[in-house]
């Protein structure tokens, strides 16, 4: 049960960049400021909500003025739905249904957010307290489960991105294995690259090349857990060569893909990019 999930608190960006996570994760807002970039839509964020996300999927949190917006952000493998599955109670196929947002009632909210404060305190190393911690993180599982079986998930909150941008992203999705630039997708949909690159940041938060090496990376990280070779890997991204894709891998991943690799075979790859 040990370092099963992650429950952090931030109060200002932690990663500047599009990112994706080998985990389900829980987005809850503790103030009205910030954007939530995630499946292509912008969300605002507001007290009262909850984004639940599955693996894989890229996103990032953004907030202009470089004001504070705090959050908690917990992080959670599959396993632990699984394993508290039962015939009746479903949790893996309730939780599939993500990405999902949620308005949650005040009462429902004060009692996920106690339970989310006693776990965020430090380990006491009592007897029993691990067991007594992992305990409370499934009952805050459960009770974030009922409340997605009683409440319908929101529409975006924000404008859907510009048409364009989807489009962009779109085109990234179908193409990613093969070079792209944001001189190529200048000419592929007719607008100036300053242009372009204004638009994809005001909808995404993040630039072009950014969001165009994490999607490349976060499929390298599909595909070594599918077993595909290292040496093949490289290609079918869309890197030029095996050392830029290394290179750029062990940047955002903090390993080479061959330490990914070993740790995917033992059961212990990284839960978060």
């Amino acid at each position: 049960m040990e370092n099963e999930f992650q429950i952090s608190k931030y109060e200002r960006d932690k990663n500047p960049h599009a990112h994706f996570h080998e985990t389900y994760e829980i987005l809850i807002p503790l103030s009205n400021e910030g954007t939530f970039f995630v499946q292509e839509n912008g969300y605002q964020l507001c007290f009262g909500t909850i984004f639940i996300l599955h693996e894989y999927v890229i996103h990032r949190c953004f907030c202009t003025g470089n004001k504070s917006y705090a959050r908690y952000a917990i992080h959670f493998p599959r396993r632990i739905l699984e394993e508290m599955s039962t015939s009746r109670t479903n949790l893996s196929a309730l939780f599939e249904s993500a990405p999902l947002v949620l308005r949650v009632h005040d009462d429902a909210l004060a009692n996920l957010l106690g339970i989310l404060c006693n776990l965020i305190k430090p380990d006491s190393n009592d007897f029993g307290d691990d067991i007594e911690r992992a305990l409370s993180f499934r009952k805050f599982l459960l009770m974030l489960a009922k409340v997605i079986a009683q409440e319908e998930p929101l529409p975006p909150p924000l404008p859907k991105s510009d048409p364009r941008v989807d489009k962009v992203l779109q085109y990234i999705h179908t193409n990613y294995s093969r070079p792209i630039s944001l001189e190529t997708l200048s000419k592929e949909f007719y607008v100036s690259k300053s242009r372009l690159s204004q638009q994809f940041r005001k909808s995404t938060g993040f630039s072009i090349g950014d969001y165009i090496i994490t999607y490349r990376i976060r499929r390298a990280c599909v595909l070594l857990r599918q077993g595909m070779k290292i040496q093949n890997i490289s290609k079918a991204v869309g890197f030029q060569n095996d050392t830029h894709f290394i290179r750029t891998f062990k940047k955002r991943m903090g390993m080479c893909p061959s330490d990914f690799e070993k740790q995917v075979l033992v059961g212990s790859a990284p839960n978060i990019l």
